[in-house]
């Protein structure tokens, strides 16, 4: 008896997350995970890996049980947008900083959205900028650089 795919949008959805979350995994286990009160590297891609892993077999099991309630397109333009402002964004953390790496991404991104006009985009921009640095480098103590080293020479 075969498994035949009934809803492609969770079947595609489950297929991404666990990619990711099994990339996740394997690269987390690089870095020493550490304890909840001390956290170490591999803390976070661990529990991330998990967790996306998790999500992505109740997809795959869904595509199997209920049916498409529309046809579903992948469209390649937003996920090649998503996925370069990722990578471009890991290329310009050291040079430019967390703050303005950060909101170079989420304008990158919400041009994979055509919904949001570029004072939305802008005014989002600077709230994540300011929130990722508040929670990651004054809350967490993470070592990521406010102004990166390009940036030092200029200021």
């Amino acid at each position: 008896m075969a498994l035949a795919i009934r809803n492609q949008a969770d079947f595609i959805s489950g297929s991404v997350f666990g990619f990711v979350g099994v990339a996740a995994l394997v690269f987390g286990r690089e870095y020493s995970f550490g304890s909840l009160a001390s956290i170490g590297p591999g803390f976070f891609p661990t529990v991330a890996g998990v967790m996306l892993s998790g999500f992505a077999l109740v997809l795959l099991l869904r595509s199997v049980v209920t049916r498409d309630q529309e046809q579903v397109s992948l469209a390649p333009l937003p996920i090649i947008v998503i996925v370069g402002s990722s990578v471009l964004f890991a290329l310009i953390l050291r040079p430019l900083g967390l703050p303005l790496s950060a909101c170079i991404l989420v304008l990158i991104s919400t041009y994979a959205s055509r919904s949001l006009g570029i004072i939305p985009a802008v005014v989002l921009a600077c709230a994540i900028a300011g929130f990722v640095t508040l929670v990651f480098i004054y809350g967490l103590g993470l070592q990521m650089p406010v102004v990166g080293t390009a940036l030092r020479n200029v200021m």
